[in-house]
Protein backbone atom coordinates (compact mmCIF):
# COMPACT_ATOMS: atom_id res chain seq x y z
CA UNK A 1 0.00 0.00 0.00
CA UNK A 2 1.58 3.49 -0.74
CA UNK A 3 0.11 6.57 0.68
CA UNK A 4 -0.46 9.75 -1.25
CA UNK A 5 1.90 12.09 -1.35
CA UNK A 6 1.41 15.34 1.05
CA UNK A 7 -0.63 18.23 -1.62
CA UNK A 8 2.66 20.39 -0.43
CA UNK A 9 5.94 20.24 0.50
CA UNK A 10 7.47 22.77 2.96
CA UNK A 11 11.03 23.31 2.22
CA UNK A 12 12.79 25.02 5.04
CA UNK A 13 15.87 25.13 6.66
CA UNK A 14 15.28 23.77 9.74
CA UNK A 15 18.03 25.41 12.63
CA UNK A 16 20.41 23.20 14.68
CA UNK A 17 19.49 24.32 18.74
CA UNK A 18 22.34 26.64 20.36
CA UNK A 19 23.58 24.24 22.98
CA UNK A 20 23.79 20.80 23.30
CA UNK A 21 20.79 20.54 26.28
CA UNK A 22 18.66 21.42 23.32
CA UNK A 23 19.88 19.56 21.46
CA UNK A 24 19.68 16.53 23.76
CA UNK A 25 15.88 17.68 24.60
CA UNK A 26 14.91 17.31 20.91
CA UNK A 27 16.42 14.62 20.19
CA UNK A 28 14.07 12.77 23.92
CA UNK A 29 10.91 14.16 22.31
CA UNK A 30 12.07 12.83 19.10
CA UNK A 31 12.59 9.57 20.22
CA UNK A 32 9.42 9.51 22.74
CA UNK A 33 7.19 10.22 19.82
CA UNK A 34 9.30 7.33 17.25
CA UNK A 35 8.31 4.96 20.24
CA UNK A 36 5.25 4.63 18.64
CA UNK A 37 6.07 3.48 15.15
CA UNK A 38 8.73 1.34 17.11
CA UNK A 39 6.10 -1.70 17.51
CA UNK A 40 4.93 -3.87 14.57
CA UNK A 41 1.09 -4.05 16.57
CA UNK A 42 0.29 -0.05 16.42
CA UNK A 43 2.35 0.04 12.89
CA UNK A 44 -0.35 -2.79 11.72
CA UNK A 45 -3.25 -0.80 13.27
CA UNK A 46 -2.19 2.52 12.09
CA UNK A 47 -1.97 1.15 8.39
CA UNK A 48 -5.81 -0.63 8.61
CA UNK A 49 -6.92 2.73 10.01
CA UNK A 50 -5.18 4.54 7.41
CA UNK A 51 -7.69 2.39 4.85
CA UNK A 52 -10.70 3.30 6.54
CA UNK A 53 -11.99 3.09 10.66
CA UNK A 54 -11.79 -0.17 12.39
CA UNK A 55 -13.51 -1.69 14.75
CA UNK A 56 -12.08 -3.43 17.53
CA UNK A 57 -12.74 -7.04 16.68
CA UNK A 58 -11.32 -6.12 12.70
CA UNK A 59 -7.80 -5.35 14.98
CA UNK A 60 -8.06 -8.23 17.29
CA UNK A 61 -8.00 -10.26 13.99
CA UNK A 62 -5.24 -8.21 12.80
CA UNK A 63 -3.12 -8.40 15.93
CA UNK A 64 -2.60 -10.50 18.94
CA UNK A 65 -6.01 -9.29 20.79
CA UNK A 66 -4.38 -8.92 24.32
CA UNK A 67 -2.09 -6.12 22.88
CA UNK A 68 -4.98 -4.27 20.86
CA UNK A 69 -6.47 -2.57 23.91
CA UNK A 70 -3.08 -1.73 24.85
CA UNK A 71 -2.08 0.09 22.29
CA UNK A 72 -5.62 1.95 21.36
CA UNK A 73 -5.07 3.57 24.95
CA UNK A 74 -1.41 4.62 23.62
CA UNK A 75 -2.08 5.40 20.22
CA UNK A 76 -5.06 7.76 21.62
CA UNK A 77 -3.32 9.19 24.52
CA UNK A 78 -0.43 10.38 21.87
CA UNK A 79 -3.77 11.87 19.99
CA UNK A 80 -2.73 9.52 16.70
CA UNK A 81 -6.13 8.19 16.40
CA UNK A 82 -9.82 8.84 17.72
CA UNK A 83 -12.80 6.74 18.59
CA UNK A 84 -15.48 7.71 16.74
CA UNK A 85 -19.48 7.67 17.64
CA UNK A 86 -20.03 4.20 16.12
CA UNK A 87 -17.65 2.55 18.65
CA UNK A 88 -14.72 2.39 15.50
CA UNK A 89 -10.90 4.23 15.43
CA UNK A 90 -9.65 6.05 12.78
CA UNK A 91 -6.71 8.54 12.72
CA UNK A 92 -6.34 11.79 13.53
CA UNK A 93 -6.27 14.54 10.99
CA UNK A 94 -2.12 14.97 13.17
CA UNK A 95 -2.60 10.88 12.95
CA UNK A 96 -2.34 11.01 9.18
CA UNK A 97 0.01 13.33 8.75
CA UNK A 98 2.26 11.73 11.29
CA UNK A 99 2.05 8.46 9.37
CA UNK A 100 2.52 9.91 6.05
CA UNK A 101 5.82 11.80 7.21
CA UNK A 102 7.17 8.62 9.08
CA UNK A 103 7.38 6.60 5.55
CA UNK A 104 8.11 9.41 3.70
CA UNK A 105 11.43 9.52 5.98
CA UNK A 106 12.27 5.84 6.10
CA UNK A 107 11.62 6.02 2.60
CA UNK A 108 14.26 9.22 1.70
CA UNK A 109 16.64 7.50 4.57
CA UNK A 110 16.66 4.12 2.47
CA UNK A 111 17.03 5.70 -1.03
CA UNK A 112 19.87 7.96 0.80
CA UNK A 113 22.18 4.70 2.28
CA UNK A 114 21.78 3.05 -0.53
CA UNK A 115 22.43 6.26 -3.12
CA UNK A 116 26.38 5.68 -4.69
Amino acid sequence: MTLEKAKYRRNRHIELPSSFAELEEMFEKTFDLLDVFESSTRLKMMLSMYKEPCNKSHLRRLVNPKLVYENLALLQERMIIEELSDGRFDLTEMGKRILRQYLEFLENLERIMWEE
